[in-house]
């Protein structure tokens, strides 16, 4: 990391907060996740701080409640708190624990969310070393604004992009109530009994409709389409919690930006809304030979604007983006 823009608050293994049984012990990894490089599903999660509220947002509280979490969630996702073994044949449950980092950011959250996605981004996400065969590693972020970001790297070996989302879905559940219990068939991707997929189609209008309901609603301008459907569904889903539960009503918030670590994965684009409303952000992953031709092609630059020329920009970032992530 950049010392000048992060620097470091505490460090702890977190451990599950029930041990392994014995006949689990060893987790043997399948063919396919044995001869695949190591690599790793990399998520963070943004909370911009909301109201006067400081002690929710205080770094001792936070680390509190997030360690205690963790090391409950970890007794469900059991495979990630133990070590590669056998040339990384199988996974030694053995209980050694995920790494928890806590930083400051010196700086707000805004200003990350102006920079370019690779650079700026990721100094929410741990460093990543793979010298003891550790299988996750996570880290909560504190910026100058109050604002906090959760963000995670979780080995491909013993689990996929569903698993990782699970993994965090299922933290969150246990921040918010250390007394709850998450679905038994956590540990790896796949449909839950009683789940259930449905598709749902927003013609043009009325997602037009919409954006204009909310930025008269909400003083919000120009919001984008996947800001005004979140809203939406989410709107809808918590009203239906509210039905289902004769009109009591649980708190609950909503994981403002997601942002994906950049990983080992090369030629993958992803397509986001733009937050300023109206534009496409394209986030592009290529080697270096190539990006470096890439960024250059003439009809690309015809239509694109490099996010790295933003002219909003806050010297540490700078800093950043000069000397990069180590």
């Amino acid at each position: 990391m950049v010392s000048s823009l992060v620097s470091s608050i505490s460090k702890k293994i977190i451990k599950p907060s029930i041990l392994v049984p014995p006949p689990l012990k060893s987790h043997k990894l399948s063919f396919v996740d044995q001869v695949i490089p190591i690599m790793t599903v990399s998520l963070a999660f943004f909370y911009p701080k909301i109201g006067n509220d400081h002690k929710s947002y205080e770094p001792t509280h936070v680390s509190q409640i997030l360690e205690k979490s963790l090391s409950k969630t970890l007794s469900f996702y059991y495979p990630y708190a133990g070590r590669l073994k056998d040339n990384g044949c199988s996974v030694d449950c053995n209980d050694m624990g995920v790494e928890l980092s806590h930083v400051r950011v010196h700086c707000p959250m805004s200003q990350i969310f102006r920079q370019p996605y690779t650079q700026a981004e990721h100094v929410v996400f741990p460093v990543y070393a793979n010298n003891e065969g550790s299988l996750a590693l996570t880290q909560v972020s504190h910026f100058d604004c109050g604002g906090i970001a959760i963000g995670g790297l979780l080995s491909h070996k013993i689990g996929d992009g569903c698993t990782a989302n699970n993994f965090f879905y299922n933290w969150g559940v246990l921040s918010r109530d250390i007394n709850a219990t998450p679905p038994s068939n956590t540990h790896f991707s796949g449909e839950q009994e009683g789940h259930i997929g449905k598709r749902f189609l927003f013609p043009a209008d009325k997602v037009n409709a919409l954006k204009a309901k909310l930025a008269v609603d909400s003083g919000v301008q120009n919001p984008t389409r996947c800001e005004v459907l979140s809203a939406l569904i989410y709107k809808c889903a918590v009203a239906t919690g509210r039905v289902l539960n004769s009109g009591s009503f649980k708190p609950s918030s909503l994981p403002i930006r997601v942002s994906k670590g950049n990983g080992p994965f090369n030629r993958w684009f992803y397509l986001l809304d733009n937050q300023s409303g109206g534009g496409v952000e394209a986030i592009v992953t290529l080697d270096e030979q190539n990006m470096a031709i890439f960024e250059r092609d003439p009809e690309l630059l015809e239509f694109a604007i490099p996010m790295i020329q933003s002219s909003r920009k806050h010297p540490l970032i700078e800093s950043l983006v000069r000397e990069g992530l180590s």
